[in-house]
This record gives structure tokens, sequence and C-alpha cells, in this order.
């Protein structure tokens, strides 16, 4: 798969100016800020495995071997999750998968280099390892996939332990379609798998995402739908999936056929890397409370931090509240380096941050915003935790 890697690199060069969120054009609509501040990883690379016949159990065994060593990468914030599934029979002919998410294609470019590989594992224990993945299972396939829709949803409740399994939709637009075919996922089918996630309890979310790098044997379509359940496919209400099916898209019916083949696949999650071990988790975990910072010239700021929201409240030197902002809020965790974004009406702020203790040490983003005054790149403000 050296071609994959190659187009990945060169993936890395053309889509870094847009891998981090900075300030952004202007959105007025909550809606939409709400959903940037939930937005997961960007990208998903997902694997597509064939088992040496005789070895299924030998293969699990190693992926049971390697899920530590993911975990470790999500403490340490080079990926944001990190699993492996087993489809059930299907006319696509696939059999296994992993996926791996991550916020920038950077994320890769070391990532299984033996130098970084023995920091997490023995050398004489890696090299083992290697032969036992190699003996027992061939990747066939490979896709790099890039966000474009989703449903809103609490991913502080998306442990992938606790979801048995999701579906995969191998979407393939038709000649002159894709905008058709793109904008209907987006204006119809995600309003109301939203609507849907508010009546059934185990359905957790839907995505679409679309191929940018494709390599070897890999489903048909550049699109993939994904739904996920919480419980299993058994314990669905089958009849009421079909009322609000027929509810929502009868009259669509046609459109679909017209714009879009499908597949659709059923995998079972075998591992998944432990979602409380994500970087992202630990420093939302340290960022919980309210904060204060002083101004030189008088006066400070409190701001509060929640799940997905900053609350930033301003005083003058007397203590009168001069003004009172609540907004949208993201954190990412890349190179070493932690990012918070918080989305308003007038744009994104964007800041590289980090806390010690009950002192939070944030940069001034004039290196991330041409759209206000200058300042020196070293620049701060500094909080103390006050609760």
């Amino acid at each position: 798969m050296k071609w994959f890697h190659i187009r990945m690199l060169q993936l890395c060069m053309v889509l870094a100016q847009g891998a981090l969120t900075v300030f952004c054009d202007p959105v007025e609509d909550l809606e939409t800020r709400e959903r940037l501040a939930r937005q997961p990883a960007q990208f998903v690379r997902l694997e597509y495995m064939q088992i040496t016949p005789g070895k299924e159990q030998a293969y699990l065994e190693t992926e049971r071997k390697w899920a530590p060593i993911h975990e470790a990468f999500m403490r340490d914030g080079l990926i944001f999750s990190w699993g492996c599934a087993k489809a059930r029979p299907n006319e696509v002919g696939v059999e296994y998968i992993s996926w791996m998410s991550f916020h920038s294609l950077s994320a890769l470019e070391n990532l299984y280099d033996e130098a970084n590989l023995l920091n997490y594992m023995e050398e004489e224990a890696l090299e083992s390892l290697h032969q036992e993945t190699h003996a027992c299972r061939t990747i066939v396939g490979q896709e790099l996939l890039i966000s474009e829709a989703f449903t809103l949803h609490d991913p502080f409740i998306s442990d992938p332990r606790k979801r048995p399994y999701f579906v995969l939709g191998f979407m393939d637009p038709k000649p002159g379609k894709e905008d058709a075919y793109r904008r209907m996922e987006i204006d119809i089918f995600r309003p109301a798998f939203e609507r849907w996630a508010q009546q059934e309890p185990n359905f957790w979310g839907w995505a679409l995402r679309k191929a940018v790098v494709q390599s070897g044997q890999v489903p048909p379509g550049a699109y993939r739908t994904q739904n996920v359940y919480f419980d299993s496919l058994a314990k669905w209400d089958l009849d009421k999936w079909e009322t609000f099916m027929q509810a929502e898209f009868k009259e669509q019916a046609p459109m679909v056929a017209e714009y879009r083949t499908e597949r659709r696949v059923v995998f079972d999650i075998l591992f998944a890397a432990d979602m409380a071990m994500q970087k992202e988790r630990q420093e939302w975990a340290k960022l919980k409370g309210s904060w204060r910072a002083e101004h030189e010239r008088g006066g400070y700021r409190i701001k509060t931090i929640e799940n997905y929201r900053e609350t930033l409240r301003e005083y003058d030197a007397q203590g009168n509240l001069l003004k009172r902002t609540s907004s949208p809020m993201r954190i990412e965790c890349r190179h070493g380096l932690n990012y918070f974004l918080t989305f308003h009406e007038q744009g994104t702020w964007t800041s590289i941050y980090q806390v010690k203790g009950d002192t939070w040490y944030e940069q001034m983003p004039w290196i991330f915003n041409d759209q206000v005054k200058e300042g020196p790149p070293d620049e701060f403000l500094v909080y103390r935790r006050i609760k």
C-alpha cells in the first residue's frame, strides 16, 4: 500500500492550510456553530482486511495486543479513535475492517514508524507482534474519508465498546448526480436521522463521509454513510423503523433511486479503544470550571467552561459586569499542542493553550488570525482557577 501513503503525504501538503479551523467566515446561525463545536474528527482511515484461512482467532489476538498501543496513541493526542469490526454476511465482499480517526492528515506521517512504536512496546515484543499480524491477515484495501455531514449528538456518551454494531452504506452517486446526491444526504437525510435519534434511544447517530484517497480492493462508490446503534440489531423495533421511514422518505423514494446506488453492510464491533483515553477528554476535565484573568489596564474577565461551551464575562476595575457572551466551544489536540476554538457570529477564535495545575495559559491568536489587530506572537492571557 505504498502508493496510498505517498498520496496521503501529498494530501497533507494540499490540505494543511485548512486542517485546523482558524478564523473562518462569520456564522450567524447558532445551530451551525453548535455543529462545528461538536464535529467529530475530520478524517477517518478505513482498512479492509482478509483473514488467512484458519487464523481468525490468531487475528483477534493480534488486535487485542494492538489495542493498548492505539489507546496510548489516543492518550498522547496522536489519534482520535481506533477500532476493528467484523462484517455480517454481505454481497460486497467485505470481511473485516479497522478504522482510525484523526484531526490532521499529518497524524499518520510517522505513526507506525518503528522509532515511534518503540515508545510504546519493547523491540522484541514489537517484532513478534508484527510477525503474528502479517501471518494472519492481509490488508486488501484502504481509503481515507473526510467528514461531510453528521447528526448532532453527545460524544461524551459515545464509547464504542458500548455500541455493538454499526451499518455502513457504500454509496455510489450516478453520473452527473453527485452534487444532487450530496445535498439530498445533508438536507433531507441528516435532519430525518436527527429526528429518529429523538424517537429511538438505541440509535446514536449518523454520518456522511467522502473518500479522497482509495487504494486496492475497496467497495464501490466514493461516499460512505454510517448509522451507529447502542443495542443489537435483533432488538430493533422494526415496525417503528418502517413506519418512520415511510413517513420521512416515501415522497423522496424516486429521487433517491435517481441519484445513487447503495450497498449496506452491518458490522459488529470487536475491539475499540477506550474513548476515556482521548486526549481531548482529559483536557475537557482540566478546563471545566471557572477561571479568572486580570487585565493590565484594570478590570478582569471570568471564563466558565462546560462541555462544548464557553461563557465569558468581562468586568471593569470596580467589578461591574461590562459584557457577557456564551459560545459553542471545541478542543483539538494535535502535534503535541492543545487548541481551543470558540465559534462566534463574527468568526472563530482559535488559540493554543496549556493548563498547569490551577493556571491556564492562553496564547493570543494573532498568529492565526488576519482579521483583527496585529499583536506579539508570545502574548498570553493567564487565568487562575476560581472554582
